[in-house]
């Protein structure tokens, strides 16, 4: 049975296989009625989530210097927040990636075919898996910085 870190450090990858495989096997697609408009909202939403995660990643940096940031730091676990905020971060840019290259494969009839809106629906799947991970670690080290500190000890 794996343990809790191992499902938190692949989750959003296999999560995103899965609901790649599962929509190429289906033959899902993309209806051209909304496909241009589904992948600016996509875009969008993707740079705006990249941009704050990079502002969190500037406010993380000086963790370290806190009780809390040690404590991670002693656990190895800093190393591991830093790393699922730089995987949210670039799986962020690559969701945008993909919509922009997902414009060049909208057919006027048939919208976005199977195997590329695929690709867009892993990829927004993995996206959001890495976001979530990264939020819901963040504000667990955010309710720890704002309880009092303990000695180290």
């Amino acid at each position: 049975m794996p343990n809790r870190l191992t499902v938190e450090r692949f989750a959003p990858a296999v999560l995103a296989v899965l609901c790649g495989l599962w929509w190429y096997l289906a033959g899902s697609t993309i209806s051209p009625k909304f496909s241009k408009e589904l992948l600016a909202a996509i875009l969008s939403a993707a740079a705006i989530c990249a941009g704050f995660l990079t502002t969190s990643l500037t406010i993380v940096m000086s963790l370290g210097a806190t009780a809390v940031g040690r404590r991670l730091a002693r656990r190895n676990r800093l190393a591991h927040l830093f790393q699922y905020l730089k995987s949210a971060i670039h799986s962020s840019l690559l969701l945008s990636l993909v919509c922009l290259g997902g414009f060049f494969f909208i057919d006027e009839d048939t919208g976005i075919a199977t195997l590329p809106s695929g690709v867009l629906a892993a990829s927004l799947v993995f996206t959001g898996g890495t976001i979530s991970r990264i939020v819901g670690i963040l504000v667990e080290v955010m309710i720890q910085l704002s309880e009092p500190e303990h000695k180290d000890g």
